[in-house]
């Protein structure tokens, strides 16, 4: 009879039940979640870092590869700086965003009118010169341009509408 009792005990216990298999399997999903939710902010995290990176090294070179004298309109003029860049190996012929596509970048001089009179009077002098790089990874809007563009903000003057591009002094 007492083992009868102890039997029966024991296989009360010997499984689990469908509510405590539902509890279980809840907060497996919930630690998942929480897994996926810090890998994707921390991935866009280090995809804004290594752009902000990428734009100010191209900024860089492009200063650098500028002889003394020679104007920025002059030495980078034809087409796509970073394409100039690479050719000469100031650049990594490798060099992409990080969602896979090429950065391209243009040079462009700052004018300044000068004189008196009437329009046709006055002097125009380029006083300084801009490079814009575009970000062909990302769309105008896109939560990662916005990071960017927060990320860059003291040393550019980012785009205001269309593509996701940042216009820096050189």
């Amino acid at each position: 009879m007492k083992e009868m009792v102890i039997r029966k005990s024991l296989n009360k216990m010997a499984g689990l039940t469908l509510l405590e298999t539902m509890f279980g399997v809840a907060i497996g999903a919930l630690i998942l979640i929480a897994a996926v939710i810090f890998y994707t902010s921390t991935k866009n995290s280090q995809n804004v870092s290594k752009t902000v990176t990428d734009m100010n090294s191209i900024v860089a070179q492009a200063s650098a590869y500028i002889a003394p004298g020679q104007s920025a309109l002059d030495a980078l003029s034809t087409g796509d700086a970073v394409a100039t860049l690479q050719s000469v190996n100031y650049l990594p012929a490798d060099m992409s965003d990080p969602w896979g596509q090429a950065y391209t970048a243009t040079v462009a001089a700052n004018h300044a009118v000068t004189g008196g009179g009437v329009l046709g009077n006055k002097d125009i002098a380029a006083t300084a010169a801009t490079i814009t790089i575009t970000v062909t990874g990302l769309a105008y809007g896109d939560n990662n341009c916005k990071a960017v563009t927060q990320a860059v903000s003291a040393n550019a003057t980012p785009s205001t509408s269309g593509t996701c591009d940042f216009t820096y002094p050189i």
